[in-house]
């Protein structure tokens, strides 16, 4: 695991977004929740809270979650590792990439995020955070993240940490041009249950 400096924080990562000038657009509104989901690939982004692993004397690492990434063809199943980000209070501390993004290049793909256990804030901070990242390495691609697929007990936690990543949303009390967009995300709860939301980064 090697060490994150301050360039690699989710800001500057954004801000690499504008200057590439990727753009993603969200599926209709109209689209029925499952057929967001009919995609080419899922990547799987798995979130942890670790308990002890960082606790000693001295130590200021006191809230650190693991996010595992990995991803599969939905033609095969055949999980392939992809990188290991550590977050302490939702701030990257370290990476482990495992090996390329290997998406056939101008593919379409799901995001699923699931928990180990239960959850929290600590791991809806890093989850939103990861969002932002394969949204990104997803485009340096050419490939397009059509939705997020999230817990249901996390979707308005998620939400929550993704405006404050400067993410806006469809609520008309917030003035924007949506076509101004530099990233859309399309977040959905895992039930059918219609917890649905279109987040805009400007």
């Amino acid at each position: 695991m090697r060490f994150l400096n301050t360039i690699t924080k989710i800001e500057m990562v954004v801000v690499s977004a504008a200057v590439v000038g990727l753009f993603f657009t969200a599926p209709s509104a109209a689209l029925a929740e499952e057929s967001a989901f009919q995609t080419d690939y899922t990547v799987s982004l798995k979130t942890e809270t670790l308990q002890k692993q960082f606790q000693y004397r001295g130590s200021t690492l006191t809230k650190v979650t693991k996010a595992s990434i990995e991803y599969y063809a939905n033609s095969d199943n055949q999980k392939k590792p992809y990188e290991n980000v550590w977050f302490n209070d939702g701030q990257p501390i370290g990476l482990e990439r495992l090996a390329s993004f290997g998406l056939d290049k101008g593919k379409s793909a799901t995001l699923v995020v699931t928990h180990k256990d239960q959850g929290g804030v600590q791991e809806e901070k890093a989850a939103a955070n990861i969002i932002l990242r394969l949204t990104l390495d997803a485009y340096n691609n050419t490939d397009s993240l059509i939705a997020v697929r999230v817990p249901s007990q996390s979707f308005s936690g998620i939400v929550r940490e993704m405006l404050n990543l400067r993410c806006v949303d469809t609520n008309p009390a917030t003035p924007f041009e949506a076509s101004k967009a530099k990233l859309t995300f399309t977040i959905a709860g895992d039930e059918s249950n219609g917890q649905i939301k279109h987040l805009f980064y400007m």
